[in-house]
């Protein structure tokens, strides 16, 4: 499979910049059966955790669930309940979510995009090993997109919508409650205070992130250790240090991510009267960038808590990858300068892969080596 995998992503490369509507459908195409074979039948690191979870969610009544069940991560353990009750097997299971998750990713990427092709090829490069090996917080990643999508196409009841997904998405993982306060963030992202305190904790990160994660680490611990809900209890387990790699891994892709949604924005609105589509999709496009980068320096006031290892707080600025990735596919569509375009879009798959790398490729390479060459479906096929 790993062979499949490599001649795809180089095939998607190559047609990247080709003019050939038929040729990149057909590379549009394959990527996107790789990335379900691989997510839907790849053996993981977790999947044996996944199996313990699903054959106990059999145990719990679909139709009692939400009177009787008193656990975390309830649309996850309510989703398994169902097949559980149904009889499907957990591959079956594992199977159905995979498609359910890749036509929800491919239906909505194409609202806000025609430029699926890049979606897929910076998907590929990074967070789609982290989401395969944990796929259930694939859930919380896509419904986050969906949400800030609803969020910036405007409508009534735009925002009541976005926080309703949002919430949806905590029952799969509670991490998603972190981007609540984005709706509020948002009304003042553009004060003069709010710009300058977020570049203090840019310019001073390397200065004080030592001191203040430690601090921030220990005091989790201590509260881990001491509550009384065993659904928080349960990560006391974990050894809450700064990592030093990731300390100035997320310092690198962060800032990088917020120059490049800054350089789109100004872009695209410098240039929004030689665009490559109408009015009205110029105007989404530029509502688009222009929430990517508040919500970028939403996360950069967050930035000293991502380098606690073992804290999972990573995960936060990683729900953000799907929303900034059709960003770029977005300024795919309206740029007509190819030298532009691709080399955004070098600087995008770098930023990508730094968080792929801190988060999996370099702790755990056997992990992407183990879904490329272990898949029941490939093998099945005898190939």
């Amino acid at each position: 499979m790993e062979y499949v995998f490599f001649v795809s992503y180089l095939i998607g490369l190559g047609t990247l910049i080709s003019k050939d509507k038929i040729l990149k459908l057909y590379s549009t195409i394959l990527l996107i059966i790789v990335v379900w074979t691989l997510l839907g039948f790849s053996e993981t690191v977790d999947l044996f955790n996944y199996r313990i979870m699903y054959d106990a969610a059999g145990q719990i009544d679909p139709f009692s669930f939400f009177s009787d069940y008193t656990g975390r991560d309830k649309g996850y353990t309510f989703f398994m309940s169902c097949f559980n009750y149904l009889g499907a097997s957990f591959d079956v299971f594992h199977a159905t979510i995979a498609t359910i998750l890749v036509l929800s990713l491919i239906y909505f990427s194409r609202q806000v995009t025609k430029s699926t092709l890049v979606v897929l090829l910076l998907y590929l490069i990074g967070p789609f090993f982290i989401d395969t090996t944990q796929i259930r917080t694939l859930f919380v990643h896509i419904l986050t997109f969906i949400a800030f999508y609803e969020y910036i196409k405007g409508g009534q009841f735009a925002l009541t919508k976005a926080i309703c997904i949002i919430l949806l998405a905590s029952t799969f993982h509670i991490l998603a409650l972190f981007y609540l306060p984005f709706f509020i963030f948002v009304k003042f992202h553009k004060y003069k205070i709010v710009n300058l305190f977020i570049i203090g904790i840019v310019l001073f990160y390397p200065i004080y992130v030592d001191t203040f994660a430690g601090l921030i680490g220990k005091w989790i611990t201590t509260f881990l250790y001491t509550s009384a809900d065993s659904n928080l209890s349960v990560f006391a387990r974990y050894d809450l240090g700064v990592s030093i790699y990731k300390k100035y891994g997320y310092w690198l892709y962060l800032n990088g991510m917020v120059s490049v949604l800054f350089f789109m924005k100004k872009y695209i609105h410098e240039k929004k009267d030689y665009c490559n589509m109408d009015l009205e999709r110029v105007q989404f496009s530029m509502k688009y960038l222009d929430t990517c980068f508040a919500i970028s320096k939403y996360l950069l006031l967050f930035l000293p808590v991502y380098a606690i290892n073992g804290a999972e707080l990573g995960r936060c600025p990683r729900c953000f990858f799907l929303t900034f990735i059709h960003a770029v596919a977005l300024f795919f569509d309206s740029n007509k300068n190819d030298y532009v375009k691709i080399g955004v879009f070098l600087i995008s798959a770098f930023l990508v892969f730094t968080e792929g790398f801190m988060n999996l490729f370099y702790s755990m390479s056997d992990a992407v080596i183990l879904i490329l060459t272990n898949n029941s479906f490939i093998n099945a096929l005898g190939l």
